[in-house]
């Protein structure tokens, strides 16, 4: 039993770190699948979209430029999991990712994403010329 509790002692931290590392590239996953959405819904619909980020409530989404008795034709929101953010070069709290248009095409101001969280991994992403979406770039050991 006291083999046991020393190997879990031993062990525990660095099972939290793998926990966390996995959850991050879920996040990282995440976003670059709702990348992917944008497009193929900006496609569909004929509709322009954004892809936007909120540092303050840990949010992104995607919403219709286009409005339908003021309400955007399409809007989604997803939550980051705690502690988890998302940031770039740009110094505002709330900003877009990325316009996403009808004939497949993009606009970016952003180089690159990083999704960060303390203690832990970051993990950059950066758009894939072929695909017009985010991809995966780095994962860094940030400890």
């Amino acid at each position: 039993m006291t083999l046991l509790c020393t190997l879990l002692a031993i062990a525990a931290p660095s099972l939290m770190k793998f926990g966390k590392a996995v959850q991050l590239k879920d996040s990282a996953r995440d976003l670059i699948a709702v990348s992917k959405l944008a497009r193929e819904i900006a496609m569909s619909k004929s509709i322009t979209l954004t892809l936007w980020t909120n540092q303050i409530e840990h949010t992104y989404g995607i919403t219709s430029l286009e409005s339908d008795d003021s309400n955007p034709l399409v809007s989604f929101t997803y939550s980051l999991p705690q502690q988890q953010e998302i940031s770039s070069i740009t110094a505002s709290d709330t900003f877009i990712i990325a316009t996403y248009f009808p004939d497949g095409s993009f606009e970016s101001s952003i180089q690159q994403l990083q999704l960060s969280q303390p203690q832990s991994d970051t993990i950059q992403l950066d758009w894939d010329p072929l695909q017009l979406c985010l991809r995966l770039d780095v994962f860094k050991d940030s400890i």
